[in-house]
């Protein structure tokens, strides 16, 4: 006894230490996984990028990285089972003679059967894993523009594609739950039909008696029989998730990869071209037979000190010649030579890169902090009056994606950084297009600067009105049909050579540019370059807000000249010696000030729950589960096994028969395969549950949630932990019961014959489950920690996908690498603690267990002795014993699991259970609506903060816009032109007063009733995954000849017809495959179609758009939203100065409301000011 105890002791500590060691090599494995998908997310190809969304790679990392933790955890197992196998049988023979080699024949039926459902069910499982990377791919789309989804009232389209491939999802999960019951009952029938075939064959066929030692020691056999075959179901499960996600992440790491850089960092002859393309044809998805993303023969040199502009029409390849320069594009077949001789490259995107960080982390970018040269670096992008509007100057969180800060804003932030980083060539995607024109003016000047010195820049440019003018460009380049036509160089204006020569395919742009609205400004413009350069010296003295800074800037500023280039500013500070930490909060004394960590903040901290899971998240499960379900499959689990189990173990002691054990024990099984389709049925419901009510709780939050919510911790929920509600959870808690049920069948058979046990195992049970108690506690904290380091992680590869170009470029990868490993580590750290407690926990209940059992068999051993007991009974004792200790340590491991797995209900619970925005639509017979006309749009006393502890964004604002009127929108950043827009929609809702359209309050709508009648072409254009067609039409409202009417109008047609597939042409993950100004064409074509338009609003919808197509996209505005009421916020005056009135903002109020006319004559007039600056001229006399 003594002896069986401490060897059954000690086989359960190895076991501990295995399942430890075991732990560990995973972590180990998940880190290097985690880094090598980091690595490839970097390195991926553009066909590879635009192929694998953000949303599968997060897939990867959550899931298919999980199921490979088998390898690790069952690897002894898939040894362990088959060797205990074997030696039952061979001790079966032993005891049973040729009679033990009936049930080899059971195994050899049974496992050709399951090895052919395992095939089909990987096979089930590789295409779930499909369906959820598309499901995963939409839902990150969508939440990247979920602001434009609530501006068009488009939640519910979205829904409804993201249940249809939820729907898709849950058939195939469901069709794999009923493989695993299948594989699960015939695995646990197949003991049972072995342990009935040979002992019928041992009394029956060779007509021996059943004497109680044979049948106590063939028990013990069959017992360790069927706990190794028990695992069978489990480890092949795991074993097909394992090989379905190890090919998967095996296609994906051996995806396309970029091709070998072609910019040299260490050039060190500056008499060589910065940059040498000969004869080269580049492509961004590698395919050579398709012309219309390519770039073709181009040939070009750009010398040191050159400063370059690319103009061209939309969709022309500026930008990718910018990319292709920077190695972003693939250069096909390696044709030609393709050079970039630079240490360092500074890089702004035409769509800004922003981290969800302070603006003064945005602009460090990791790297040491030199207050000298911070300080300069803001005055020289125009940053210092920004700066004072916000809450905690630049230590203020911008948000993610920059949602605090306007377009121009985070243009100059992505500036700002590039030129912190002391490059020696810049590459500058069309930076300055969202900036008023004084502040263009200003930035050109003391970043760009005059040709001199070492720096070199190349930039793509749409407003030639507004940037690259004068004596600063030395050649012009024209991109017209994705080749290189045009080059000169020169020392006039920008406009005089083109003009010259009568040629060049750009003069012809300049031509039908002058005969615009845009072009009488031109030469104008000239003249005035000086005095707007003159004004920018006001700019750029402006210092930055924070306290210890202003001391610092104004009398080093002061005694330099104006016109310093970005490289002359980094080099006088190069070495002046004031770097401090590389912390955001460095440059003051002390550290950031605790008050900015109060007033800057803008995202959550992610909450965490205390103590052990509340019995309510149990209910809220068991209730999606189905109440009926879950009571009947509780009924089968503890009165169907285990009365019926127990009774055949009796029976059994008692009559040493296997004839009646037949019966009773299919019966358990019947029970068990009725109470896996139970579980089935169950989970699916409580899988489809959770997902809608998380999905519409998301899309009836508010917009602030978004704003204040990483995405990465948004998708944790609906990929990490929707994926364990699918299939951990209903696993967790059906093996729970199930295999409380086998250690209380065991128990309650004991006790049966034995009932003074009860004494002796009651309290055992009692410090059993208060150990427990006291573990879980500890336990369920650290997988919220978990959980909470997953988010984090999830956030950082969703913002480095989004930045991976601008980190190649800049030459962070190394850095952005280790912050990478940083994080898993991190999450590492609560992984490990978690099984250091788990492994606690066990080692203590085996001890406990094995006390039992040595007291429950001491006692029964004493009670034969003394004859108060049958040797038959002794053997059934001995037997359950064994077997109770066994299902004993599965119970405590199986309950924590559940326990833990619980945390996932509670953290989708709690954003199930999100603030709501008010109601979608509202029923009121009594309103005439929607209008059938032209919007009457009336601001009365309206005020608006965003946040309650922060400052009026708008303050009494009061105009009146006329049906069909046309009313422009002006002032400098922030004075609250984008607050009226979200105010209007009710993006946002006023503190006080109101907002009437036709005399109707808006609050008392409905958000749909309202925003079905408003139109706005935003900014910054969305796009979604899917076709052309589901991104102009996702209702499925319009016919083809509809929608290619839309595409005419909004000048898109000829793309489109271009492009394989036409309107069924696949748009990638945010229209990463279209170019910006492409991007905004398609929201022009959605605005054309949204026929119930009253009001339009157009906030800067052409800036990304060359001055030829903006000017017939203008006309078409004009033409087809003639008869609607329209509101333009606009920094390019030009484009508003036929408008019927100008509203002009300044600090949140309305400065004036008149006709461009009445305002122009008014020299004390701020538009005339801001005319003034952007070139416009007004005589008095002159009609507009």
């Amino acid at each position: 006894m003594v002896l069986l105890f401490f060897t059954d002791f000690g086989d359960k500590l190895v076991v501990v230490r295995r399942d430890f060691a075991s732990f560990r090599s995973y972590l180990n494995l998940r880190s290097v996984l985690t880094t090598l998908i980091f690595d490839k997310m970097i390195r991926l190809s553009p066909s590879g990028y635009i192929k694998y969304s953000v949303g599968e790679i997060q897939n990867y990392l959550n899931n298919d990285v999980f199921h490979i933790r088998c390898i690790f955890f069952d690897v002894c197992d898939f040894i362990n089972c088959p060797l205990t196998v074997c030696i039952a049988f061979f001790g079966l023979y032993m005891e049973l003679g040729v009679n033990a080699f009936y049930g080899v024949v059971i195994l050899v039926v049974v496992f050709p059967v399951n090895y052919a459902l395992t095939k089909f069910s990987s096979r089930l499982e590789d295409k779930l894993l499909k369906i959820k990377d598309e499901r995963l791919k939409l839902m990150n789309d969508v939440l990247s523009g979920m602001k434009v989804l609530k501006l068009y009232a488009w939640e519910e389209s979205m829904q409804k594609l993201i249940f249809k491939l939820r729907k898709q999802e849950l058939h195939v999960l469901r069709q794999i739950f009923l493989m695993e019951a299948a594989i699960n009952v015939s695995f646990q029938l197949a003991p049972l039909v072995a342990t009935l075939i040979s002992f019928y064959g041992y009394t029956v066929i060779q007509g021996t008696p059943m004497r109680p030692d044979v049948a106590f020691v063939s028990l013990l056999f069959f017992g360790m029989l069927r706990i190794s075959i028990y695992s069978f179901p489990r480890l092949l499960s795991d074993s097909i998730k394992a090989w379905v996600s190890s090919k998967r992440l095996v296609e994906f790491l051996n995806a396309e990869e970029k091709q070998k850089s072609h910019i040299l960092r260490d050039n060190q002859d500056p008499a060589l071209p910065v940059v040498s393309l000969k004869d080269c044809s580049f492509s961004w998805d590698g395919n050579v037979e398709n012309p219309t993303l390519q770039l073709q023969n181009i040939n070009l040199e750009v010398q040191p000190g050159e400063l370059i502009g690319i103009v061209g029409r939309v969709g022309s390849g500026k930008s990718s010649l910018l990319a292709a320069i920077l190695g972003e594009m693939e250069r096909i077949e390696n044709k030609g030579e393709a050079i970039v001789r630079a240490k360092s490259i500074g890089y702004v995107p035409q769509q800004p890169w922003i981290q969800n960080k302070t603006l003064r982390g945005n602009v460090l970018f990791d790297s040491q902090f030199n207050e000298n040269l911070y300080t300069k670096v803001i005055n020289a992008c125009a940053m210092g009056e920004d700066l004072k509007l916000l809450s905690a100057g630049d230590f203020t969180e911008i948000g993610e994606k920059g949602i605090n800060l306007s377009g121009g804003q985070k243009a100059r932030v992505a500036l700002a950084r590039a030129v912190y980083m002391d490059a020696e060539l810049y590459a500058l995607d069309d930076t300055l297009s969202a900036v008023d024109a004084h502040v263009g003016a200003a930035i050109f000047a003391n970043v760009i600067g005059e040709k001199e010195g070492e720096i070199y820049a190349i930039g793509t440019l749409k407003q030639l009105c507004q940037q690259k003018e004068g004596p600063f460009a030395d050649l012009i380049r024209e991109f017209m049909e994705k080749k290189l036509e045009s080059q000169r160089s020169k020392k006039s204006s920008t406009l005089e050579v083109t003009l010259e020569d009568e040629d060049s395919e750009l003069s012809e742009v300049f031509r039908q540019l002058s005969s615009s609205p845009l072009g009488d400004s031109l030469l104008e413009r000239r003249r005035i370059l000086e005095e707007q350069l003159a004004k920018a010296e006001g700019i750029q003295q402006q210092p930055v807000v924070t306290p210890k800074v202003q001391e610092v800037v104004t009398e080093d500023a002061e005694s330099r000249p104006v016109h310093q280039s970005s490289h002359q500013i980094m080099h006088q500070h190069r070495n002046d010696g004031d770097v401090t930490d590389i912390s955001e909060g460095a440059g003051y004394a002390g550290g950031r000030p605790e008050w900015t960590e109060i007033v800057g903040r803008l995202t959550k901290e992610e909450e965490l729950a205390t103590g052990i899971v509340k019995r309510r998240i149990y209910l809220v499960y068991f209730r999606s589960f189905g109440i009926l379900l879950a009571c009947i499959y509780f009924l089968f689990t503890f009165f169907g096994v285990s009365t019926f189990e127990a009774l055949s173990s009796v029976w059994l002691a008692k009559w040493s028969s296997a004839a009646i054990n037949s019966t009773a024990e299919s019966r358990t099984h019947l029970f068990i395969y009725g109470g896996f389709n139970l579980v089935s049925i169950g989970a699916y419901n409580a899988s489809t549950y959770f997902h809608e009510k998380l999905l519409c709780s998301l899309f009836h939050s508010p917009m602030s949630f978004f704003d204040q919510t990483p995405m990465g911790r948004i998708m944790n929920r609906l990929s990490n932990d929707i994926a364990r509600i699918d299939e951990n959870i209903p696993w967790a808690t059906s093996y729970a019961l199930s295999v409380f049920a086998e250690a209380l069948n065991s128990l309650i058979a004991i006790c049966f014959v034995i009932p003074v046990l009860v004494l002796v195992i009651l309290p055992l049970l009692a410090i059993f489950l208060g150990i427990i108690h006291f573990y879980n506690v500890a336990s369920v904290h650290f997988r919220r920690l978990t959980s909470k380091a997953v988010s984090s992680n999830c956030s950082f590869f969703q913002d480095s996908h989004a930045g991976a170009d601008s980190i190649r470029v800049f030459n962070v990868v190394e850095r952005f690498r280790d912050k990478s490993v940083y994080l898993c580590d991190f999450m590492n750290e609560s992984l490990i603690t978690e099984i250091y407690t788990n492994r606690w926990l066990q080692s203590r209940l085996d001890f406990i267990s094995d006390v039992a059992v040595f007291i429950c068999v001491f006692v029964a051993i004493i009670m034969a002795d003394y004859k108060w007991i049958s040797l038959g009974i002794l053997a059934m004792v001995i037997n359950n014993g064994y077997i109770f200790t066994g299902y004993l340590g599965q119970v405590a491991r199986v309950w924590r699991e559940s326990e833990v797995q619980m945390v996932c209900i509670e953290r989708v619970t709690e954003y199930i259970n999100n603030e709501k925005e008010p109601e979608w639509y509202i029923k009121d017979e009594s309103r005439n609506w929607p209008p059938r006309a032209a919007g009457h749009l009336q601001f009365k006393d309206v005020c608006l903060r965003y946040r309650n502890e922060l400052d009026l964004v708008l303050n009494n604002v009061n105009f009146d816009v006329r049906p069909g009127e046309k009313v422009g929108i002006v002032g400098r950043t922030g004075a609250g032109k984008s607050s009226l827009t979200l105010a209007l929609f009710r993006i946002v809702d006023p503190c006080s007063g109101k907002i009437l359209i036709n005399g109707i309050d808006i609050c008392t709508m409905g958000l749909h009733d309202l925003r079905d009648v408003l139109t706005i072409i935003p900014q910054d254009p969305v796009l979604f995954c899917g076709t052309f067609r589901l991104n102009l039409d996702p209702f499925n409202e319009y016919t083809d000849a509809g929608l290619w009417e839309a595409l005419e109008k909004a000048h898109l047609a000829d793309t489109v017809r271009e492009l394989e597939g036409g309107l069924d042409y696949k748009v990638a993950e945010s229209g990463a495959n279209l170019s910006v100004g492409q991007r905004q064409l398609v929201c022009m074509a959605r605005a054309v179609l949204r026929q119930k338009t009253c009001i339009l609003v157009l906030d800067e919808a052409t800036a990304a758009i060359d001055p030829e197509t903006d000017s017939r996209i203008q006309q078409s505005i004009r033409t087809h939203f003639k008869d609607c009421t329209i509101l333009t916020i606009a920094h390019r005056l030009n484009t508003i100065l036929d408008y019927d009135r100008i509203l002009v903002m300044d600090a949140g109020k309305v400065a004036e409301f008149d006709s461009p006319n009445s305002l122009l004559k008014n020299s004390d007039s701020l538009f005339f000011k801001l005319a003034e600056q952007a070139g416009i001229k007004h005589n008095g006399k002159e009609e507009i």
